[in-house]
């Protein structure tokens, strides 16, 4: 939507799954977004594949999935700059150098 408003940066909030992925989401559980209130950290990234992160917001988006930092600096890429925050909570591992990587490695310096 901030692309399509004619903005030139979206904030995105990036956080560590248990299995070391980079998802986005700004709370530290998916209670609001998903309706399931488990945390990012205990959860892997195939298990929140499963869940809807659109519902809860309009039934348009129903069944669009919690983006991963890849995902959402290729959909960026050419349109819109990111500022990305690390949310920090205590169980992430590295996390500050794997966006490093990330962005490094899709080219979106």
């Amino acid at each position: 939507m901030a692309y399509k408003n004619g903005a030139d940066y979206a904030e995105i909030d990036v956080q560590q799954t248990r299995d070391g992925h980079l998802v986005l989401l700004h709370d530290s559980s998916f209670k609001r977004t998903t309706g399931v209130n488990e945390t990012v950290w205990d959860m892997t990234l195939e298990e929140i594949r499963t869940l809807d992160a659109g519902s809860h917001f309009d039934e348009r988006f129903a069944g669009e999935p919690v983006p991963t930092l890849e995902e959402a600096i290729e959909a960026a890429k050419g349109k819109i700059k990111l500022n990305i925050e690390i949310k920090v909570n205590g169980h992430e591992t590295d996390i500050e150098r794997q966006v490093v990587e990330e962005i490094y490695k899709m080219n979106f310096q």
